[in-house]
Parts: structure tokens; C-alpha cells; sequence
């Protein structure tokens, strides 16, 4: 009769291969990378519009808008 051979528990075998040479560092390297991708993506940033005061007269009486349009780091008045 044939012999049954036992697999290895799955907690042994995650062990042996997070033992291999270079699979902790790849890790690590390969979630940092993620979290700058998210970074630099940022789905969660959603573009404002808003008045801006280009110039008012010294009293106050007067003054002069423009509408812009800022989106992450980059601001833009120059729209239309």
C-alpha cells in the first residue's frame, strides 16, 4: 500500500517562505510603494472653485474678482 504523505500546515509553510532571502525586504518595499501611489493619485482630492480678490482700492470700495479653480497643489485662474 501506497504511504500517505502529510502536507505541511499552512502557518509552516507562510513560515518558510517569509524565512526566504529577500521576500520581508520585497514586501516592504512593495507596500511603500502603494502608499505613494496613493499619495500621488489621491482619489479622495476633488477640485474647488472659489472667488479670488485680485485687487481692492485702499477704502475698500472697490474691488475686483476672478473665479479659480484649485485641484491638489495646482491653483488656475486663467479659465474660461
Amino acid at each position: 500500500m501506497a504511504e500517505s504523505v502529510e502536507k505541511p500546515a499552512f502557518r509552516d509553510r507562510l513560515k518558510a517562505f517569509l524565512g526566504s532571502p529577500g521576500v520581508v525586504p520585497a514586501l516592504i518595499v512593495f507596500g511603500a510603494l502603494l502608499i505613494h501611489g496613493l499619495m500621488v493619485w489621491q482619489p479622495w482630492a476633488t477640485p474647488e472653485a472659489g472667488k479670488v480678490v485680485t485687487w481692492q482700492s485702499p477704502g475698500g470700495a472697490s474691488k475686483e474678482t476672478v473665479m479659480c479653480v484649485a485641484y491638489k497643489d495646482d491653483v488656475t485662474c486663467n479659465w474660461r
